[in-house]
């Protein structure tokens, strides 16, 4: 899974055009990956229809699936199925990061995503720092 890397600025801070711009660029990389698992997707229709009609014309299952493609296939679906995932989640991040930055609560953005308060937080500490977050005072050592 690809991992968001927070870089601090002005003093250890993000500032809100970074996360602005994180997240139009993360939702650009999930617009392409979604086109890219689209195009995978509708050869693996065409793959099996085509397969189905020859499995029914009488040859082999497996002679048919080697016929048409199918080895190749598999690994090709679940990369474009990876990719999307990992892009879903990236933008998904990156939204958490934003929000929570321009004040959403984390109850906000779990009602929003329909998700739990416990994911919620989960996604909010991927997120990276915020100045909207307070931050716990450094504990002293005895």
């Amino acid at each position: 899974m690809v991992e968001l890397v927070w870089l601090p600025l002005n003093g250890g801070e993000i500032d809100m055009t970074t996360k602005v711009n994180e997240l139009v660029r993360r939702n650009t990389e999930l617009i392409e990956s979604a086109k890219s698992l689209r195009s995978v997707l509708v050869r693996f229709e065409r793959v099996l229809g085509n397969m189905s009609r020859l499995v029914e014309g009488g040859m082999p299952a497996v002679e048919a699936l080697d016929h048409l493609g199918g080895p190749r296939l598999r690994p090709e679906t679940t990369e474009a199925l990876d990719r999307f995932t990992d892009a879903r989640h990236n933008a998904r991040v990156a939204l958490f990061a934003l929000g929570v930055e321009q004040g959403t609560s984390l109850s906000e953005m779990a009602r929003a995503f329909d998700i739990s308060r416990q994911l919620a937080s989960r996604l909010a500490g991927e997120a990276g720092p915020s100045r909207s977050r307070k931050r716990k005072a450094p504990s002293r050592s005895r």
